[in-house]
């Protein structure tokens, strides 16, 4: 199984740590293959989607906040 655990920040030099615990926990504790996918507010939807559907995961765990979330749900009603 593949995970990603997909975050959307407000610029680069922000990190999601949300993202960062959960992925930390299930490389220990559930033992799927992850990744981290990290995006910012200003990239484009369609690029994020490709992105994500790139990676061909079978699950997509989003980190949402008050700033990105319209930006995420755009993106997860895709």
């Amino acid at each position: 199984m593949r995970i990603a655990y997909v975050a959307v920040n407000s610029k680069y030099i922000h990190t999601a740590l949300a993202s960062r615990y959960l992925k930390s926990y299930g490389e220990k504790y559930l033992k799927p293959e992850t990744l981290l996918c990290e995006y910012t507010i200003n990239s484009s939807p369609e690029d994020v989607l490709y992105d994500l559907y790139s990676q061909k995961a079978d699950v997509y765990c989003f980190s949402l906040y008050i700033f990105n979330r319209v930006f995420a749900l755009k993106i997860m009603s895709s």
